[in-house]
């Protein structure tokens, strides 16, 4: 069994990342389900294993506790 790790966010990525959901849901509810859909794989991957993931180099402390994964490229 894969040990899962808890992922902490600010209240800050709840609520942009709700309004950015909603904003492209006015155009296109499919593509706002699917960037929901792939944050949330994204969210889930980081959970397992986030030494997959890169370093976030602007945060960085001596336990690599951060790390970022890019969802969607325009």
């Amino acid at each position: 069994m894969v040990k899962s790790r808890n992922v902490i966010f600010q209240n800050k990525f709840e609520k942009q990342g709700h309004n950015i959901v909603k904003y492209i849901r006015i155009k296109s509810p499919q593509n706002a389900e699917k960037l929901k859909k792939q944050i949330l794989l994204q969210i889930e991957a980081i959970k397992q294993n986030p030494k997959l993931f890169p370093k976030e180099k602007y945060l960085y402390t001596k336990r690599g506790l951060y790390r970022f994964s890019l969802v969607l490229k325009s």
